[in-house]
Order: C-alpha cells, then sequence, then structure tokens
C-alpha cells in the first residue's frame, strides 16, 4: 500500500468507526443497503427546507414537499423523511443538505457532529442514530478528507434516466430507486 492508501484507510476509521456514517450509509452507492425496504431508506435528520428567498431555488415549495417522504404519503411517521443521499464526489456539490442549506462537506458534519435539528418541525420525527457524535476537530476533519477525496472519482458515470415514475419525486418516491 501506499502512503496515500494507507491515509485514506486511517481517514476512513471514523466514518466506519466512531461516526457511524455507515449505519446508514451502506451499499454500493454508500446510500442505503440493495433491495431495503422504504425504513431503511428514508430518515429524517432535521435539514432545513428550501429557503424560497434563495435566488437558486424556483417555484412554490408547498407543505407536502417540505414534510418529504410523509407530504407524499400521507403517513404522519414518515414526515420529515427523505432518502439517503449517496456520498461520491460531495466535494463537486455547489450545495447538500434536501434543502440546499449547506455550502461544504465540512458544514454537513458539523452539523451531524453537533446533533441538532435545524428544521424544528421535524423534530419529533428525527431518526433514533441523530445524536451529537462527539467528534474531535481532528476527526471531523479526517472525516471531511475521507468523503471529500477517497469518495471523489471525477471520471464517474452518472446515470440520467429520461423519466422517473411517481411523478419525479426522487427524493421522497420509494418507487424511484
Amino acid at each position: 500500500m501506499t502512503l496515500n492508501a494507507l491515509d485514506a484507510v486511517y481517514k476512513s476509521l471514523t466514518f466506519f468507526g466512531k461516526a457511524g456514517c455507515v449505519d446508514c450509509h451502506r451499499g454500493p452507492a454508500l446510500s442505503s443497503s440493495v433491495g431495503a425496504d422504504s425504513e431503511k431508506i428514508f430518515f429524517a435528520v432535521g435539514f432545513d427546507d428550501f429557503d424560497v428567498n434563495d435566488s437558486r431555488i424556483h417555484g412554490v415549495v408547498d407543505q407536502a414537499t417540505k414534510e418529504g417522504r410523509g407530504g407524499f404519503t400521507g403517513n404522519d411517521h414518515e414526515k420529515y423523511q427523505f432518502k439517503i443521499p449517496q456520498l461520491y464526489n460531495l466535494s463537486d456539490a455547489p450545495v447538500l443538505g434536501h434543502g440546499a442549506s449547506f455550502s461544504s462537506v465540512a458544514e454537513v458534519i458539523a452539523y451531524k457532529n453537533a446533533g441538532q435539528a435545524q428544521n424544528p418541525a421535524a423534530r419529533t420525527n428525527l431518526d433514533s442514530r441523530f445524536v451529537p457524535l462527539g467528534l474531535s476537530n481532528e476527526e471531523m476533519h479526517n472525516l471531511e478528507a475521507f468523503i471529500a477525496n477517497a469518495l471523489r472519482d471525477p471520471d464517474l458515470q452518472r446515470y440520467q434516466p429520461v423519466s422517473l415514475p411517481g411523478a419525479g419525486c426522487i427524493i421522497v418516491d420509494d418507487l424511484c430507486m
């Protein structure tokens, strides 16, 4: 193994260990396990929703959209649940979080480390694993380096379907797996 490979392995220990990222981010896309049912695909972690005053957001964000999967299914226990995202090439994304409330991997890690919901309405349905992680600054830095570098492939080809079932509601519709 090269020094870079050993460094990546060392930095991955927080992901697979103390931070518990792999409890939710698993399978080939580090999103959810292959064949997982909806209870293992959708989680509430209290992210803020779309800020309609942000120039990047177009149109109206209705209440059903804000309520995530629960707004789609009508089930109260599923409110504010969103599909677990994949983790590849996150450092290339201009915004992160289903409501676009983060602009870097480091911000998401700090949020998850604090374990405090941004969205007060989501607090009643938070996943039991969304708790303060107690990561040190070094552990947060290692986790960021692992996600931003080891999970980055500039040649990764993304499948872009022509159309989606379920009216294209990819973050709340389990038919769009």
